[in-house]
């Protein structure tokens, strides 16, 4: 991880690929931090200059897009393919709505935010049928994998769980919805087949809502990104060149 202080603010970061390559923002999702990405940040890496913030503590989509803007213009990057998984969907919408000049194009994969009538009850009954998922059935982790992100969920339950919940809170009160409508730029929308966490149906929903999106249903659970990161690399690096 690097560090970089802009205008009296430090931003952590984690960077990959040569910085004459297409930029590109990857936002990590809910509980980790870029360290648990890091097979598909680097996948990615052999097409763009991929720059990962760390953030934490999400509660307010206008001020997370006003530092992932003033990070940005700290890298000197004035447009950026942006990519959200899951939680950091809903800041990289954010980001694209507040900021459309600095999103060149949105990849949006298996993301919250978007309202289907599931209550909080059944949100916490999901998540733990997601983790499920993780250790047992086809979809269940590698071990390396599955170990990067125990680690990385550890570290930050034990020493950042206010940030934790103040996300939750904030997850499962926003509603995506007008804030899709009203995007410009070409968004791409990579959903799980076997998602239990976010149905394929979200995915058909924000086509719905937006002209400018187009939606792949990929093989494997609410993590596919994470695991078959040449499949997540040649899905991104062909929507981009077809641009």
């Amino acid at each position: 991880m690097k560090t970089i202080e802009y205008k009296g603010r430090k931003f952590v970061y984690a960077e990959y690929g040569d910085s004459s390559k297409e930029p590109f923002l990857f936002i990590h999702g809910w509980g980790v931090s870029p360290f648990t990405y890091k097979d598909s940040i680097q996948e990615l890496s052999s097409h763009f200059h991929v720059l990962a913030p760390y953030i934490q503590g999400v509660d307010d989509l206008k001020a997370s897009s006003d530092t992932l803007a003033q990070f940005m213009d700290a890298q000197k990057v004035s447009s950026a393919v942006v990519l959200g998984h899951s939680f950091s969907g809903i800041v990289a919408a954010g980001l694209a709505y507040y900021y459309p000049k600095k999103v060149k194009a949105l990849v949006l994969i298996d993301t919250i935010g978007i309202d289907f009538g599931r209550s909080n009850f059944v949100w916490l009954i999901t998540w733990f049928r997601h983790v499920l998922t993780l250790l047992v059935g086809r979809n269940r982790y590698p071990v390396k994998s599955l170990r990067r992100i125990a680690i990385d969920f550890t570290f930050h339950i034990l020493f950042y769980p206010h940030l934790l919940f103040r996300e939750v809170r904030f997850m499962l009160k926003i509603n995506l919805s007008k804030i899709i409508e009203k995007l410009s730029m070409p968004i791409l929308v990579l959903e799980g087949k076997d998602d239990v966490l976010v149905p394929k149906e979200v995915g058909e929903k924000i086509v719905k809502l937006n002209p400018k999106a187009q939606l792949k249903i990929m093989p494997g659970g609410h993590n596919w990104s994470k695991v078959d990161v040449e499949v997540l690399s040649r899905e991104v690096t062909e929507f981009v060149n077809s641009l």
